[in-house]
């Protein structure tokens, strides 16, 4: 049995594409501001015009490799929830080509088209939204059916119900009324049409102008209640698998998209979906796609303006809650290894935030958390480099993070914490007395830092337990602290 090969796309058409693309990507550079300015759905993040600049770049970069290169790229490389709507609907255009070479009427593959990308964007959206970018097309896609054989007089009808239809967004959902202002992903995607009138040799596409000072961002519309955007890719994934994905993540957050590679090409060899999420957990968007297939390139961005990291923060993955207070005391970030919760697993929480975290990282672990941290490490950004520091038990984990230094390199700096981690000596005790017992057979008569975690119940004990240490070890530096934990009352650490 034969397998049948693929249909060949035909060259002027790819040409034409690739040409309508970069005249999009250079309008929408222009225009991007404007388009950011009013951008308050679904979050006031003044990115939306930014991110589809991105998404068209990535695409048009991908052009010199073929039309798989470039609708894998409007998929893959797709930023923010309009630029996977968008990237969507390029990467069905990508697809359609090759019906092109059967000799059908050129206008009619236009109109075929966009009324296929609509459908297949609004497919992808979890909850799609009256008076959004989805609503702007579907206007788009209806008038170009009825535009006849010429793709100049298709694209023209389509920009011109774009138009008409974006200016109707305003009173179709009550966050753009209240700013009083249009669809800034609608805007955007008629941007691409005014691109596609000018490329087919209809009017030039002007710029929009820049925002002034007096209008600026709309302050208007509902305070972020989802406080992260979540995107990353998924392999592995039949379609099956991907709506289950969509349905679940609807239940967990907002503005949920997942657009695939492959689009209206049911032969295509593979499907890459990109998942697009807002909530204000991130693990719980990341752990449904870790249980569906393979994920990877993820990006954890805050939809509000937050500081931006002072230095390398560590990440500390504990086994007992107790200790969240000290590491927290040593300008650390505390991850519970307790794996109880399926919503929300260990290498979903890591993942999360280690894509917070800036270029490079230092993970503090006990070993049986390795996995896990390879796992979070794979899923997330491949030029953050990441160092993990292996210690197991709460005061080598304190020893690593006192020498921690932010301004160091990252080996350097996990070198010395591992050095620091490796030289404690450690133990635990039920009362004072047997723990002054363990202290003097770990020191064997000499220390140099002794330090004793006493769960709270034995807090006033630690005093008298300090008084012990600093008579008989005169030269040592004594560190007592107070946090709850498993087991004995008393964790001790000692460096000879």
């Amino acid at each position: 049995m034969s397998i049948p090969s693929r249909p060949m796309v035909p060259e002027p058409a790819y040409a034409a594409l690739v040409d309508w693309l970069r005249c999009a990507r250079d309008l929408m550079a222009a225009s991007a501001p404007a388009i950011d300015a009013i951008n308050v759905f679904p979050a006031p993040d003044a990115d939306t015009g930014t991110n589809v600049t991105l998404t068209l770049t990535a695409v048009v970069d991908a052009a010199v490799a073929g039309p798989d290169a470039l609708a894998g790229a409007a998929v893959v490389s797709a930023r923010g929830n309009s630029g996977a709507v968008i990237g969507q609907m390029i990467a069905v255009a990508a697809a359609r080509l090759a019906d092109l070479g059967s000799g059908g009427s050129c206008g009619r593959w236009l109109a075929t088209t966009l009324r296929e990308a609509s459908a297949m964007a609004t497919s992808a959206v979890a909850e799609p939204v009256r008076g959004t970018v989805l609503t702007v097309a579907a206007a788009a896609a209806d008038a170009a059916v009825g535009a006849g054989d010429d793709p100049l007089r298709v694209a023209r009808t389509a920009e011109r119900a774009a138009s008409e239809a974006l200016e109707r967004t305003t009173d179709q959902l009550p966050v753009l009324r209240a700013a009083g202002v249009v669809d800034a992903g609608g805007l955007a995607y008629l941007l691409l049409l005014r691109a596609l009138v000018e490329t087919l040799g209809g009017d030039r596409a002007k710029p929009l102008p820049a925002p002034t000072a007096e209008r600026g961002t709309p302050a208007a519309g509902p305070a972020v209640s989802c406080e992260y955007e979540v995107m990353y890719l998924l392999d592995g994934a039949d379609a099956v698998a991907l709506d289950r994905l969509r349905n679940r993540l609807s239940e967990l957050a907002a503005s949920v998209v997942v657009v695939t590679t492959g689009a209206g090409s049911p032969s295509a060899p593979s499907r890459t979906a990109k998942v697009h999420a807002h909530l204000t957990r991130p693990a719980r968007a990341i752990a449904p796609g870790l249980a569906a297939g393979t994920v990877s390139a993820l990006r954890v961005t805050p939809l509000a303006e937050q500081p931006a990291p002072s230095g390398r923060r560590p990440l500390v993955i504990i086994d007992d809650p107790g200790q969240e207070d000290l590491v927290r005391a040593h300008g650390s970030e505390p991850l519970p290894y307790d794996d109880s919760d399926p919503a929300e697993p260990l290498p979903a929480r890591l993942a999360a935030a280690l894509a917070r975290t800036g270029t490079e990282a230092v993970i503090v672990l006990p070993g049986v958390a390795e996995p896990a941290a390879r796992t979070a490490i794979d899923i997330g950004d491949r030029d953050r480099r990441v160092e993990l520091v292996r210690c197991e038990g709460s005061v080598p984990a304190l020893s690593a993070l006192a020498v921690h230094e932010p301004t160091a390199g990252l080996a350097e700096a996990a070198a010395a914490m591992r050095s620091a981690a490796s030289r404690v000596r450690t133990g635990s005790a039920g009362s004072a007395d047997d723990a002054w017992t363990m202290i003097t057979r770990l020191a064997a008569g000499r220390a140099e830092l002794i330090t004793v975690i006493a769960d709270p119940s034995a807090a006033s004990l630690n005093v008298d337990l300090g008084r012990r240490i600093a008579a008989a070890y005169p030269g040592a530096e004594v560190e007592l602290l107070t946090g709850r934990h498993r087991g004995d009352a008393f964790l001790i650490g000692v460096e000879p």
